[in-house]
């Protein structure tokens, strides 16, 4: 168990993140627990307590949102409405941090009438409510599916903020049903809908690997090309990225930064005078700021505008990662401190911005920037959190054996998104097997 409340204590302290259980009530086909490998080191936790909750507020950072129902570390996420304290839990942390928000990601299906009622009195609150096809092929049955429609219907009357998530199994549904499904929550007062292809490992269920393998990018062919139909912002995930430039990938209707006149495709070239560095740098400050002045590029013409808003706030703009600056700038640290050759090792779904970050930094001739695939689960899984010691090593083996005379590094960077705040990765493997393995320095970036 300590080990368990040291993962916790963690989520807590680095991303803002509190589970309230691992429990869940449906058994959804696209559900990534079932693709997981033997061997896998994830963590059932009992639902949290109240005196749990109340411990875990002081190392919360009541500038950022607090979420609720997202797994970032290995902690099995369930349903957090399913923690029979929750509405208790709820009073404490906005007792605590009285206007931070709260963020609750949920299945929507506990959500009634009452509790919405409840909830009202607690704003500032955002859910993400999952949403999946119903009908005859679908993902879930129609009775959760009328569940989830009618939590909608009562969140958008308790006048509290949502969006959506949507992981779509064309093979499986078909188009016609994912699109009525898209319908259905564009005739709500939801703020955007993401659309995540399912996490497909080489152990998932064979309904969903082939779902993936065939229609992925059909999917996303059919979606781009309706989704100014759809009247709602629709995010294709994960974001194709080909430069740092802070493009805006939508607007919530309503929000600061729609009354300040930004809509998607702007290009974002300066807040308060100072360009941003990337995406996640130009969404940082307007976080941030109050009132942010904004110049912005919309085809041929240049822009300006105030965003209204408070400090600390949600400015209203979705927007792909690309690349946090405070990890560039830390990386240039450690490339300027290594005279030799130095050899990046990132995901494959890293490769890309970590050269054009790389390139931003004035080092992209001189460092070599290696994917490293997933062997541990296999299938599309291709971000660094997922990677583990044993892919790490095997790519190291795999590069020796391929040219054993270039393999003359003297620096080796690897994603620190791999271990756990203990050094251990998924399997129980520690960042000390890297070093012990080969004889060049390692570092975290």
């Amino acid at each position: 168990m300590e080990k368990i409340e040291e993962i916790i204590v963690s989520s807590v302290g680095l991303h803002n993140t509190i589970p309230l259980t691992s429990r869940c009530n449906l058994s959804c086909i696209y559900c990534s627990h079932r693709g997981n490998p033997p061997g896998i080191k994830v963590y059932r936790i009992p639902d949290l307590t109240v005196d749990d909750v109340s411990f875990l507020l002081d190392f919360v950072d009541s500038k950022r949102k607090v979420v609720i129902g997202e797994s970032a570390t290995r902690i099995v996420e369930g349903e957090p409405l399913l923690n029979p304290q929750f509405k208790d839990i709820l009073k404490v942390i906005r007792k605590k941090l009285p206007e931070t928000i709260i963020q609750i990601t949920t299945n929507g299906t506990l959500i009634d009438k009452n509790t919405a009622a409840f909830l009202k009195m607690l704003k500032p609150l955002e859910f993400v409510v999952s949403v999946n096809s119903p009908g005859v092929l679908g993902t879930i049955r129609e009775e959760i599916w009328y569940k989830i429609t009618k939590a909608l219907e009562y969140l958008s009357s308790a006048e509290i903020a949502f969006g959506c998530s949507l992981v779509p199994l064309l093979g499986v549904t078909g188009w016609e049903e994912i699109e009525s499904t898209i319908k259905a929550v564009a005739e709500t007062n939801a703020l955007y809908l993401r659309v995540i292809p399912p996490g497909v490992t080489k152990y998932s269920p064979l309904g969903v690997r082939h779902s993936f393998n065939e229609a992925a990018a059909k999917l996303k062919t059919l979606i781009s090309g309706k989704k100014s139909s759809f009247g709602l912002p629709i995010v294709l995930e994960p974001g194709e990225i080909d430069n740092l430039k802070a493009y805006v990938e939508g607007v919530i209707y309503k929000s600061p930064a729609f009354k300040g006149g930004l809509r998607a495709g702007d290009e974002i070239r300066s807040i308060n005078g100072s360009e941003p560095w990337s995406r996640v740098d130009a969404f940082q400050k307007l976080y941030a700021l109050e009132n942010p002045e904004v110049e912005y590029r919309r085809g041929r013409n240049i822009l300006r505008s105030i965003i209204p808003k408070r400090k600390n706030s949600s400015p209203g703009v979705i927007m792909f990662y690309d690349f946090d600056p405070q990890r560039a700038f830390r990386m240039k640290e450690q490339l300027l401190a290594n005279e030799g050759k130095t050899l990046i090792l990132t995901s494959q779904a890293g490769f890309k911005r970590v050269k054009l970050a790389l390139k931003k930094l004035g080092f992209s001739c001189s460092v070599e920037v290696r994917a490293v695939r997933s062997r541990f689960f296999g299938g599309n899984i291709s971000c660094s959190g997922l990677l583990t010691v044993r892919d790490i090593i095997e790519e190291l083996k795999y590069m020796r054996k391929e040219a054993v005379d270039k393999f003359n590094y003297q620096l080796i960077m690897i994603p620190n998104e791999i271990f756990d705040v203990k050094g251990m990765d998924l399997e129980g493997r520690y960042f000390s097997e890297i070093t012990g393995f080969i004889d060049v320095p390692v570092m975290l970036m």
